[in-house]
């Protein structure tokens, strides 16, 4: 797991201990958009469809061949755009959720 905010960081390091899962992760303070050493088979990224689009290209390079992204933050009006994106890019949706008027995507690589 990796985060540019330290307390996400802390945070994240603190709630692997209390749910027993310490020993079968890595947590780092990392920027995957700039950090091509770490990989991983799950990645997930919770902001605008705008920014999600733009970062398109970028954000899947660090996801393992078979890997699954999660993007959440998407409204309606946006779904389709932020789909095309990461389909144009080789990856191809699974799922899909809705909470109130936010959006979900699981997409594989």
């Amino acid at each position: 797991m990796t985060d540019i905010d330290y307390v996400a960081v802390k945070s994240a390091a603190h709630n692997a201990e209390r749910n027993g899962v310490a020993d079968r992760v890595k947590i780092a303070l990392s920027d995957l958009l700039e950090n091509a050493e770490v990989r991983g088979e799950v990645m997930t990224a919770n902001i605008t469809a705008d920014i999600l689009c733009r970062l398109s290209e970028s954000i899947p390079k660090n996801l393992k061949e078979g890997g699954t992204l999660i993007l959440s933050g998407i409204i309606e009006p946006k779904l389709a755009q932020v789909i095309a994106a990461y389909e144009s890019i080789g990856l191809k949706p699974v799922e899909q959720r809705k909470k109130g008027e936010w959006f979900a995507l699981a997409m594989k690589k």
